[in-house]
């Protein structure tokens, strides 16, 4: 299990560190670097699969072994099995994220105003100084 889950890091990281090695090399010069950060991608996008099969291929074994489990013997859960469903339904989570590189609190999302709270914001003064509500 600790192999495993070392070997999962690893992938993760690997991955990051070809995102941030793209990254650099976009900045210094995309036109010259193309061809590099083509490769790269392509690189980091069979990381992300092949790790994504990995933790697939674990969340059925240990289906297949919960399961097996239950029928001999169903008063005893396994206490193993929320370790490994929590990281990838977290990881799902993370990844639906449409804002990349924001987070929750940062400051250019805490004063961002949508339509709807405008009218309370912007109150500063009475209504008949001369400013119209919105």
């Amino acid at each position: 299990m600790a192999r495993v889950d070392k070997d999962l890091r690893r992938t993760k990281h690997e991955i990051f560190a070809l995102d941030h090695r793209i990254e650099e090399l976009r900045r210094e010069d995309p036109k010259a670097n193309e061809s590099m950060i083509y490769a790269m991608r392509k690189e980091k996008y069979e990381l992300e699969m092949a790790l994504t099969k990995k933790k697939d291929d674990l969340e059925m074994a240990l289906y297949e072994w919960t399961r097996k489990q239950g029928r001999k013997d169903t008063t005893k859960q396994p206490s193993s099995s929320r370790i490994f469903i929590s990281p990838s339904s977290h990881r799902y989570q993370r990844s639906t994220s449409p804002r990349h590189g924001s987070q929750k609190g940062s400051p250019k999302r805490s004063h961002h105003h949508t339509p709807s709270h405008r009218g309370s914001t912007r109150r500063s003064c009475s209504p008949g100084c001369g400013h119209r509500g919105v």
